[in-house]
């Protein structure tokens, strides 16, 4: 019973991460990355 609502919480918050990471990544790489 409670694996499964673990794997769930894990997803949902994997997805939330990856959503997250995926919008804040262009700025990221734009911050690192000197324009040329």
């Amino acid at each position: 019973k409670q694996t499964k609502e673990l794997n769930v919480w894990r997803n949902s918050t994997l997805k939330a991460l990856t959503t997250r990471l995926r919008a804040t990544k262009p700025a990221l790489t734009m911050r690192l990355k000197p324009e040329k």
